[in-house]
């Protein structure tokens, strides 16, 4: 099995992790399986309110002109239904003053999944719609998946579960079809000799009591706002670039799987830091270059649009993991809810920023990507670094990563 190497480990459960075992693949693929429908729903706006082009004043096709086309005020559109034989827009006569009720819809969507990360439930309306129903019955079988997986051992163990931790670990083992006769023994003897004073009464507030903590939190928080906006914003934004809306779809889909073979890959190479800087700098740079592109090399535009997408997609994975290994166990999950939320709200003013001229929509998306770029650099680099147990574990976090690095230039010297 892969092991990751030049990393010393005391604690017994992140050893038995060091190793890629079954349940590690069996996991992830739950994981992978529950995301599929939630990124159906999100979108799925991309084609349920695309830009439609509508004519006014006139009912008869042969009497269509372009002096007609898009002008307001228009009590009677008649429109261009080539593409698409109803959306949002047409459904419910969106133009002139009532448009900006589109980018205000697609926003109260993500508004729903903001509340959802929130109190991790459904905030869904009744669309009577055979689409919005095919999305949704997926979803309630993820429910189902409670049960096909085991609580965090770490977690346990770090709140003082060492029972519950070690029947955890205990069937692992046999999942894993390894040894795990002492693996109590283990847990017991690391929890006995670190004292677990300072894991008692914490809480998410107590973050705000150290600089560095907040500093931290600080950061991340802007990172996953940009994430948030900068991936779902741009895959909008490409929807309604000029060519054909499907093909444009099609090719940003297509880049994301060869950059997410990329990014897993690239984990192992690079730090933590140093890859989430990157791709964000180079979703920055990328969008930068497509506003500076003319409008008529239509396919350049929409390609480079679609690189810049793979990077905020790239950015979006690696920020996710950057974010939990910065806190410690017993507040982790609170420290992601409210990472989460701030990702929403990213999502949330997406739209309202793609209703913007493309010029500074893109501009938009550009600058703030490569403002997340630059706030990575006060970060501490948390590669093949234990998971921090405490706050004072996390407020050392930065020394870790220097000492790790010192050792390994250590190790490259003597070899």
């Amino acid at each position: 099995m892969p092991r990751i190497k030049n990393i010393k480990l005391n604690n017994p459960i992140e050893k038995h992790f060091n190793v890629l075992t079954p349940y590690h693949y069996y996991f992830f693929s739950l994981i992978f399986l529950s995301k599929l429908p939630i990124f159906w729903h999100v979108l799925s706006l991309i084609f349920l309110s695309p830009p439609m082009d509508y004519y006014c004043n006139t009912t008869e096709t042969n009497n269509i002109s372009n002096d007609l086309k898009n002008v307001c005020p228009c009590k009677e559109p008649w429109w261009n239904r080539n593409v698409f034989t109803e959306t949002v827009q047409t459904k419910f006569g969106l133009i002139c003053e009532s448009a900006w009720l589109i980018s205000f819809s697609q926003s109260m969507l993500y508004m729903g999944t903001l509340f959802g990360a929130l109190v991790f439930g459904f905030l869904s309306d009744k669309h009577c719609d055979e689409f919005q129903l095919a999305l949704s019955i997926p979803v309630f079988l993820i429910v189902g998946f409670k049960w096909l997986i085991m609580e965090s051992p770490k977690w346990l163990m770090d709140n003082d579960h060492i029972e519950q931790a070690a029947m955890v670990m205990e069937k692992l083992s046999k999942f894993n079809r390894t040894s795990g006769e002492i693996i109590k023994e283990e847990i017991e003897e690391f929890h006995s000799t670190h004292t677990s004073k300072n894991r008692r009464r914490m809480n998410f507030w107590h973050i705000f009591k150290h600089k560095r903590l907040v500093l931290n939190l600080g950061c991340m928080s802007i990172i996953y706002f940009t994430c948030g906006m900068g991936y779902y914003g741009v895959s909008q934004y490409i929807g309604k670039m000029s060519g054909d809306i499907h093909t444009n779809v099609a090719i940003s889909g297509t880049l994301l799987l060869p950059g997410t073979i990329t990014a897993i890959f690239l984990l192992k190479i690079l730090n933590r830091r140093t890859f989430l800087m990157s791709t964000n700098l180079l979703s920055g740079i990328f969008m930068v270059i497509v506003i500076c592109i003319p409008n008529h090399l239509a396919w350049v535009r929409v390609v480079f649009a679609c690189i810049c997408n793979c990077f905020f997609f790239m950015s979006f994975m690696i920020v996710f993991l950057c974010g939990v290994e910065l806190f410690p166990t017993s507040i982790r999950n609170s420290v992601l809810g409210f990472l989460s939320v701030l990702s929403r709200l990213g999502q949330i003013v997406a739209p309202p920023i793609n209703s913007l001229p493309e010029l500074y929509s893109g501009i938009t998306f550009g600058i703030m990507a490569i403002l997340g770029a630059v706030l990575c650099y006060p970060l501490p680099e948390t590669k093949n670094i234990e998971l921090p147990s405490t706050l004072e574990d996390s407020r050392t976090l930065y020394r870790k990563a220097v000492n790790v690095g010192n050792q390994g230039k250590k190790i490259s010297v003597e070899q």
